[in-house]
């Protein structure tokens, strides 16, 4: 087992050990305070300096430390076995990985896992979570049940990722988890009033959670404005590194696209991003905590591939390969094409799909002075204008391009909208 060595600071000169302020067997992080030691100018407390656990006293309080001589030793702290989307939910949430007991195959820890620490240490399960607004960088607060769906209203000013202000002003908010199977998709009578009350319809099997002193409205098909944004990238990076997991994944008779490098970089963005993930009903915006995203591959088929934030690359690159799906399940799409111009339409009951062409090996710029051949390919943004606006699109498709690794080429079109 890997141990760090604590020491105390040659500056400080010889040093005598006052008090030890963590025992053996403590957890701590680089500015816990660890010991109190005397020196012949000052008193001074030494940090841990590393993120673990104690595991030994080197010296006993009262013994004289040489000038950077060791005074304890500490192990790492062991690595809890979780999802992806389970580590960053965690993270935004400040749950402790390590004090989990995991629910998934093998204990790894999964999303819902993470939610029930959160709803136990509320201790306030039938209360409402926070209300549901988007941040800068901070993921969606209204974290919703892992067994029945979950409406949060507010009266908060919806904003987007960079906080620029959605054409949505005054409407209600929704955060909605549904259960799996077929209520994963919105169902049809769950319809947001225009205030703070709501009605949600759970699963079937579990019935109504939430009531409402708003009578449900129909809402009547009228056309959906969707307007696109499209940007050109290198796509040079994303395919060597396809061609260097190919190494691996053909021992599990998979292939590394630049369509799973795609799905798992927009999947880890969702909780920072939920309005791609959103649906619409009529006066609300239903913000899912579930990605299941529908897959257009070129040879036509369409893959369902559900808790995409949960898997890595090569879970979802073994999800591709899967048939069978119901798409009505989908909360976004992720498609690639032939050529630049052909955009996928977000889905039935979604907002936004995302289209990756295929490259095409063209001159790159890379300076005033140098040009490359680059593979180019398009990445394009569909979405519902009621929800998005291109302000939004475009953040969300430079992150996209940031965790991708890749870089802009040419200056983002402008939005085309049309009516559907």
């Amino acid at each position: 087992m890997q141990l760090h060595t604590i020491s105390i600071p040659p500056a400080l000169g010889e040093a005598t050990l006052l008090e030890w302020l963590v025992a053996v067997g403590e957890s701590v992080t680089p500015t816990t305070p660890l010991a109190r030691v005397l020196t012949a100018h000052a008193e001074w407390v030494i940090p841990a300096q590393y993120v673990g656990i104690v595991a030994e006293h080197v010296v006993a309080a009262g013994a004289t430390i040489p000038v950077g001589g060791e005074l304890a030793r500490c192990t790492p702290p062991p690595r809890a076995r979780a999802t992806p989307l389970a580590r960053r939910l965690a993270t935004a949430l400040g749950v402790d990985l390590a004090a989990l007991t995991g629910s998934g195959p093998g204990g790894r820890i999964m999303r819902a896992d993470v939610v029930k620490a959160v709803d136990v240490a509320s201790d306030s399960s039938d209360s409402l979570p926070p209300p549901a607004v988007v941040g800068d960088t901070v993921p969606v607060r209204a974290v919703a049940d892992a067994t029945v769906g979950t409406i949060v209203s507010s009266t908060t000013e919806l904003r987007t990722v960079d906080a620029q202000p959605v054409p949505l002003a005054g409407t209600t908010v929704a955060a909605v988890d549904v259960a799996s199977g077929s209520s994963d998709s919105l169902p049809p009578s769950a319809v947001v009033g225009d205030t703070v009350h709501a009605r949600a319809v759970a699963d079937a099997t579990v019935g109504t959670i939430v009531s409402s002193t708003t009578e449900p409205r129909t809402v009547d098909a009228q056309p959906v404005p969707l307007a696109s944004a499209t940007i050109a990238i290198d796509l040079q990076s994303v395919l060597h590194q396809c061609r260097v997991q190919n190494a691996t994944f053909a021992r599990y008779g998979l292939q590394a696209t630049p369509q799973s490098a795609l799905i798992a970089a927009a999947a880890s963005l969702f909780p920072e991003h939920p309005l791609i993930n959103a649906a619409w009903a009529e006066t609300a915006i239903v913000l899912r905590h579930r990605y299941h995203v529908a897959a257009g591959l070129t040879d036509g088929r369409w893959v369902l591939i559900r808790d995409a934030g949960e898997l890595n690359e090569r879970g979802i690159a073994r999800a591709l390969t899967e048939t069978g799906h119901d798409l009505g399940m989908a909360t976004c799409a992720i498609a690639v094409t032939a050529d630049w111009w052909q955009i996928t339409p977000p889905l039935p009951g979604t907002v936004a799909a995302l289209t990756l062409s295929e490259a095409q090996l063209k001159p790159v710029a890379l300076s005033d002075t140098t040009i490359a051949v680059g593979a180019v390919a398009h990445l394009s943004l569909c979405y519902d204008a009621r929800v998005l606006d291109h302000s939004t699109a475009m953040t969300f498709l430079n992150a996209l391009c940031r965790r991708l690794g890749v870089r802009s080429l040419a200056e983002p079109q402008e939005d085309e909208v049309s009516f559907v």
